[in-house]
């Protein structure tokens, strides 16, 4: 194998783990997108939860 093959070689090993490493970091953003979206819906349900919880302590004082 010559220097050239060999240098390109590791042009190609280094071009693909440019794309690994770009790749990984789009998972990595897309993970995150998620758990700021699953962070909002927890949110959400903690106040559905809230709210049916004070309509249930406030439907005995309204139907007196």
């Amino acid at each position: 194998m010559s220097f050239r093959e060999v240098s390109e070689q590791i042009a190609d090993v280094s071009a693909a783990a440019e794309q690994l490493s770009a790749g990984s970091e789009e998972v990595a953003a897309a993970v995150s997108g998620m758990a700021h979206i699953a962070g909002g819906v927890s949110e959400g349900s903690r106040m559905i939860s809230t709210n049916t919880n004070s309509m249930r302590e406030a439907i005995p004082q309204v139907s007196v």
